[in-house]
Formats: C-alpha cells, sequence, structure tokens
C-alpha cells in the first residue's frame, strides 16, 4: 500500500524469444518494444491503465539476434485503487507481431489495524543492494525497487523454477503499529 486504498502494483514479463523485430537504422540493428496495460473494473470500465515504449540498439544484427534468444525481461509499476480486477497487458515490437497476457489482479483493502501482506513477487536472482547499478535510476523514474536486508531481488514473470533453480520471494508486511504507533490492537 502506498496510501488507504491505494497499492503500488508491480507488472513483470518474460517476453518469449524471437518477439523483438529488428530494423537496421543510422547503421545500428534498433527496435521498440510497446506496451499497453489496462486493469478492467468488473463492469468492463477502466480502472488503471500504463504505456511504455521501451528502445533498443545494438551495434551490429550479431548482437541484436543474440539478445533475441533470451526471453526480455520487462518490469513496470503503477498505482491504483484496491480492488478486484482483471489485467490485460498487450505487447507488440512491429505491426503485426503482438502478444497479449490476461490474470486477475486483487488487492485487498487496506484495513490499518490488521497485520497483513503484500502479494508475492517471485525471482531467480538477487544481488547486494548497496551501490547496485540501477537502484538510483529506479528512484528517478518513480519505481521502488524490492529491497530488503541489503538484498536487491529482481522479480521475474513466470512461476516455473528448475529443481537446481535458487528461488527468492520477496513480500511486504503491514503492520499496524508501523503506521500508527498510538494504535491499540
Amino acid at each position: 500500500y502506498t496510501a488507504p486504498d491505494t497499492a503500488r502494483v508491480n507488472v513483470t514479463l518474460e517476453i518469449p524469444p524471437g518477439s523483438l523485430k529488428f530494423a537496421k537504422d543510422k547503421g545500428k540493428f534498433r527496435s521498440t518494444m510497446n506496451v499497453l496495460g489496462i486493469a478492467y473494473r468488473p463492469d468492463g470500465g477502466v480502472a488503471a491503465r500504463f504505456s511504455d515504449s521501451v528502445k533498443l540498439a545494438f551495434d551490429d544484427k550479431k548482437e541484436a539476434e543474440a539478445f533475441d534468444e533470451k526471453p526480455f525481461h520487462y518490469e513496470k509499476q503503477f498505482e491504483m485503487a484496491t480492488g478486484k480486477y482483471n489485467l490485460k497487458v498487450v505487447f507488440s515490437s512491429a505491426a503485426n507481431n503482438f502478444g497479449k497476457l490476461e490474470a486477475p489482479l486483487v488487492m485487498e483493502p487496506w484495513q490499518p489495524s490488521q497485520f497483513s501482506l503484500s502479494g508475492l513477487a517471485l525471482s531467480k536472482h538477487a544481488r547486494a543492494a548497496d551501490g547496485a547499478p540501477g537502484v538510483e535510476a529506479d528512484l528517478i523514474e518513480d519505481r521502488v525497487p524490492m529491497i530488503a536486508n541489503g538484498v536487491r531481488v529482481e522479480p521475474t514473470g513466470t512461476n516455473h523454477f528448475g529443481k537446481s533453480d535458487r528461488v527468492f520471494i520477496y513480500a511486504e508486511i503491514y503492520a499496524p503499529a508501523m503506521t500508527d504507533p498510538d494504535l491499540k490492537v
């Protein structure tokens, strides 16, 4: 929660390899991934939306092809009112090439007198947060990195893990005494 009845939503996607289309432009191989997310209320009305463009550029075709052999990791944060929604995300890097994902999104109302837990963020990667590249950039872009005890967790867009994968879980705990020290529970 970022305020009463307002929550921060973290969207993470692993866009499949081969989804990006690169074109040679001004001596570089470039691609732009356009992303649109819309949270729909149960009645079909729009509750929140976000859009984003991620620009990529590589010096040669070999670099672009090597990049596109792995899933493309995408993250976005936005705030919205608590409630029950259907989140739809569409992404594309070419006119005739797009993907669509859909998932339920449920954020329970803020209960300042009750202990509560955020949704769980799953991860395959964690690193020391002190001096970690990207933390300052995240804060400038109004993104809040997932940091606990000096460790930064990078959420993954999948819930599939191999037997040998190291898995990390990030969650935030909302305790009544943390928001109002005079509150009696």
